[in-house]
């Protein structure tokens, strides 16, 4: 198994830790900085992922990237996230300065992304909003229960849903010793694939999810931000069958019908897996490795190179 899929890769402490937030939920504890497998994530003053937010400078493009644990970069260094290779590419593209804030928190949904988004607005000061859609944000956080519950026991690791100490603790790190076998680790990432797709709430996601499009399109007509989507397919479709890829098209309909310029990266990554000879996501998990992220980035940055005006700086 190691020598198919290589050496499992251990979730290394500190831990992600969360807080309370009335309008999100929860978001990360600010300037706590913490692992992701092996790889450590920054967490700034705001609780996001990257440097600290400076004054916007002379000529600056700013784009807010909104999303999921995909955005966020699950197992990859902060250099090697959808968003910090986002602004890579664009600021290539453009021949002047790019900031892309990287917002993402894991398991977020749409209506907690549109949420941040109003949130840090003023602070962020986009010139261009970016959806970074993908299918599980259709399910919908309790936003006020998870606040509730938070706000009860104070900061938590977000693997324990409470305070890191005693038998959660203990349990968590039984699993993460037993998760060193690369065949336990193989029917946890095979049980995890099979699972996505059948999550409950899907109809209602599609029910709300236009009550959070007409939210985050309001806001950024009130900010004078071009708003763009960019749909994220689900790893596991790119080599096989799976029951999320018609969700992805839906969704994509849905985008396009109210006139949203949508993006779908599918086409780059798979034209890539011949060469690569592999999906391009980290070992024994769904989420993209940095030259997943990286394909993509270049992708997306093309396609918005066409919609956006590089050569006038606001």
């Amino acid at each position: 198994m190691r020598l198919v899929h290589g050496a499992p890769l251990g979730q290394r402490e500190p831990l992600q830790l969360v807080e309370t937030s009335p309008l999100r939920g929860w978001r990360h504890v600010p300037g706590r900085d913490f692992h992701t497998f092996d790889q450590l994530a920054s967490i700034n003053a705001l609780g996001l992922r990257g440097p600290e937010v400076e004054p916007r400078v002379e000529g600056e493009l700013r784009v807010v990237a909104l999303g999921d644990s995909m955005t966020f970069g699950v197992g990859v260094a902060d250099g090697d996230t959808l968003p910090a290779a986002l602004e890579r590419e664009l600021e290539a593209l453009r021949g002047a300065p790019v900031t892309v804030f990287n917002t993402g928190h894991a398991s977020y949904s749409t209506n907690q992304e549109v949420a941040l988004l109003h949130e840090l607005d003023d602070v962020l000061d986009p010139d261009v909003v970016v959806l970074m859609w993908f299918f599980n944000d259709l399910v919908d956080e309790d936003v006020a229960q998870r606040a509730a519950h938070l706000a009860s026991v104070g900061p938590s690791a977000f693997e324990t849903q409470g305070p890191f100490e005693g038998w959660p603790a203990t349990r968590w790190r039984i699993g993460e010793a037993l998760r060193t076998s690369a065949v336990l680790s193989y029917v946890h990432w095979q049980q995890d694939y099979r699972r996505h797709g059948r999550f409950e709430g899907f109809e209602r996601g599609f029910e709300s999810l236009p009550v959070w499009l007409d939210l985050l399109e309001a806001r950024c007509r009130e900010l004078g931000a071009e708003l763009f989507v960019v749909v994220i397919p689900f790893s596991a479709s790119l080599a096989r069958d799976n029951a999320c890829r018609p969700l992805e098209e839906r969704a994509v309909d849905l985008f396009r019908a109210r006139g949203l310029a949508t993006f779908e990266t599918r086409a780059a990554l798979e034209a890539a897996l011949p060469e690569l000879g592999r999906v391009p996501h980290v070992r024994y998990d769904y989420h993209y490795d940095a030259a997943g992220n990286a394909l993509q980035a270049r992708a997306a940055a093309q396609w918005l190179a066409e919609h956006l005006r590089l050569g006038s700086p606001r």
